[in-house]
């Protein structure tokens, strides 16, 4: 696509969110926006990825964005993404943000999603959403947000914005760490 030939990544990529921040590139060679993920991807294509029906099955920090990813753009409903086995996170997962009257459920079934510090696990920003049966552990707000005094630097595992609803059932949250002042 674009002006140019292109070559478009594969779900499960390597290159998938894998490239340092840049602010002056702010769309990929066709012009789509960057980042589509937790951070933007390697090369002249950005990942967009492609919404499968709900229940999400998620056994990888990708699969988690892309999920995350198809809930923000979903309509008004209840959703679902199923954890189905224990993995580690490289950066900050994408934000949930969906200001329609949409519902998630993240079902952990006892896995665990291991922020690695290298960032926060989850930042829920105006969401309602229920975390079930999640094993989170070292989530890292301290390195990566800068703390002004504000909500920022908050939320070591999980960032609660002010409005966002959040019910945590039966779930640990382990050595994960933020600043506040």
């Amino acid at each position: 696509g674009g002006p140019t030939f292109t070559h478009a990544l594969l779900s499960g990529s390597v290159a998938i969110d894998a490239a340092a921040a840049n602010p002056e590139i702010i769309t990929d060679q066709r012009g789509i926006a960057r980042p589509q993920g937790s951070a933007p991807d390697i090369g002249a294509y950005e990942f967009e990825p492609v919404c499968q029906v709900f229940p999400f099955d998620v056994a990888t920090e990708i699969a988690l964005n892309e999920a995350i990813a198809c809930y923000n753009e979903a309509p008004a409903g209840d959703y679902e993404i199923n954890v189905t086995s224990s993995f580690s996170l490289t950066a900050d997962s994408l934000a949930i943000s969906n200001s329609t009257a949409a519902t998630l459920a993240i079902n952990g079934n006892n896995h665990i999603i291991d922020g690695d510090d290298k960032g926060r696990i989850f930042e829920i920003l105006d969401s309602e959403v229920t975390i079930s049966e999640a094993i989170l552990k070292d989530g890292n707000a301290e390195d990566n947000y800068p703390c002004d005094g504000y909500l920022a630097c908050r939320g070591g595992a999980i960032y609660i914005g002010p409005s966002a609803s959040v019910t945590i059932l039966q779930s640990t949250i382990a050595n994960s760490v933020a600043s506040y002042f």
